[in-house]
């Protein structure tokens, strides 16, 4: 394999964006290890200063924001980066809107892991957790607004690790057909979903290929059994190098946020009523990615959204 180096003279702001996801991208693979390092650092330096410099590294572009809600399907590094670090112009946009990001629960589970987590914008994607967060009220004067937001914005990265293993580049494919949890969710507690998608995403890593008859794939899927993870050899750039790594590639990732599909509040969700609100987060993730797909993705004629 020919290594292409990264040219001597890059300008000072490009090198340190590039080392500021590396530690991030670090922090990421080797959380449980390197957490304690981690905290020291963010508790001395603060952490704004590095979480400004991530924002640049992906160059995120902001589209079609219509109105607050309550929960969200969404994915990836753009929902991460937009909803859980405080870097971009979402308290702009949505000044009294709470956002947090829903993650696996053993991530709290673990020391100082759970602060890392917590910093990051994360919440625990567990039934109770969601329930607490997207029950809270709304009203201005209540004890827990009084940091001066009104409303919940959970993001539930709905396809989870089973969506992780399909992620290559240029592959749009999504795990959502048999995955009707969130819509229950939405239902018990009364709030929209808003559907979220993320152009280039794919693209800022391959991994190794993992076709689903594989010996790699059947290993993956006997890990994400046991453990709710699954392990991945992605494959991206390094430091000084563009074709070699595990940092991700510098490319464009383009977040279309859709209008709400509001609900009718239950605490007995009927089984009709579900599917009928599943589809129409489905038909909305169609329509949205068949909308912008000539827009944001190149030679978007070969390329289509799997649902699966």
């Amino acid at each position: 394999m020919n290594i292409e180096w990264a040219p001597v003279r890059v300008p000072l702001a490009r090198r340190l964006q590039t080392l500021v996801v590396a530690f991030f991208t670090f922090t990421f693979f080797t959380l449980p290890i390197s957490s304690c390092l981690t905290v020291a650092i963010l508790l001395y330096y603060g952490g704004l200063f590095l979480r400004s410099i991530l924002l640049v590294y992906f160059v995120i572009i902001y589209l079609d924001y219509k109105r607050n809600f309550g929960a969200m399907e969404g994915n990836g590094t753009g929902t991460c980066v937009n909803m859980g670090m405080d870097i971009t112009n979402w308290l702009e946009l949505f000044p009294q809107v709470r956002p947090k990001i829903g993650t696996l629960d053993h991530h709290f589970k673990t020391p100082l892991l759970r602060d890392i987590v917590r910093w990051w914008g994360m919440v625990s994607v567990s039934k109770e957790s969601l329930v607490y967060l997207l029950s809270k009220s709304n009203d201005p004067g209540h004890k827990d607004n009084r940091d001066g937001f009104t409303s919940n914005a959970v993001a539930v990265l709905v396809g989870g690790a089973q969506e992780a293993m399909d992620s290559h580049p240029g592959q749009y494919i999504l795990t959502l057909k048999n995955r009707k949890g969130f819509v229950k969710m939405a239902i018990r507690t009364g709030s929209s979903i808003v559907p979220s998608f993320s152009f280039g995403e794919v693209d800022i890593f391959d991994q190794v290929a993992n076709p689903p008859d594989s010996l790699l794939r059947r290993f993956q899927n006997v890990v994400k059994k046991c453990t709710g993870i699954s392990p991945l050899l992605p494959k991206g750039r390094g430091i000084f190098t563009y074709n070699y790594g595990m940092l991700p590639h510098r490319r464009r990732i383009v977040q279309v946020v859709g209008s709400p599909i509001d609900v009718v509040k239950s605490d007995s969700p009927d089984a009709v009523y579900v599917d009928e609100i599943h589809g129409q987060v489905m038909a909305a993730l169609e329509k949205m990615f068949d909308q912008y797909k000539e827009e944001y993705i190149p030679n978007s004629q070969q390329s289509k959204l799997v649902i699966q």
